[in-house]
């Protein structure tokens, strides 16, 4: 009993963060992703709680350099002139409250469906749980890659995940983030699923 209490509690802990951790791919397979060799980077500055962070080039200058080595790895070649592909990329973060209730752990309570003989007591469990509130910076990352000739949205993703108190890890974070959005990019013109 002891120990689907305890395995419970940590699944409620633990779904925020698995929940959070998602990204979101679309791209027109019609389009032949061979013939793109080149591509510049645009980033916009990065929105906190809806204010425009104009002056946070340090963000800005990261999440390039990210998407950069990222397009880089798929065996395309930045370029500051005409390129094949524009990449725009923004960037914003929201304060989030969750709600989560210990409820559907054990209906029972303490002392099972039948308490102490016959109808007995149903301990806490069953009357209800505990509910409480999980507050957490929400991080979004969207990435269009632009068909410069027609101006055509080829491929997006979107990375969001739960932003981390970890400062140091700013610039691994960047890196993740674009991995993961380029994870399903066709290099060289092969979809890879």
């Amino acid at each position: 009993m002891f120990r689907r209490n305890v395995f419970a509690f940590v699944c409620l802990l633990a779904f925020p963060v698995i929940v959070m951790a998602e990204t979101r791919v679309d791209m027109d397979r019609s389009k032949d992703f061979s013939q793109y060799k080149t591509f510049t980077v645009e980033v916009s500055p990065p929105i906190r709680d809806g204010e425009v962070d104009e002056g946070n080039t340090i963000a800005v200058n990261r999440l390039r350099q990210a998407v950069t080595s990222a397009l880089r790895a798929r065996g395309l070649t930045p370029t500051e002139g005409e390129a094949d592909l524009v990449l725009r990329v923004a960037s914003r973060e929201t304060e989030r409250t969750e709600v989560v209730s210990s409820w559907p752990a054990d209906p029972y309570g303490w002392y099972g469906p039948w308490g102490y003989g016959y109808g007995g007591y149903w301990g806490a469990g069953h009357w209800g749980g505990e509910v409480w509130t999980y507050r957490y910076l929400e991080g979004t990352t969207v990435i269009d890659v632009i068909e410069r000739v027609t101006g055509d949205l080829v491929y997006r993703a979107e990375v969001t995940a739960e932003v981390d108190d970890d400062e140091e890890d700013l610039d691994y974070d960047a890196i993740k983030i674009a991995r993961k959005a380029f994870k399903k990019f066709p290099a060289g013109g092969i979809y890879v699923d």
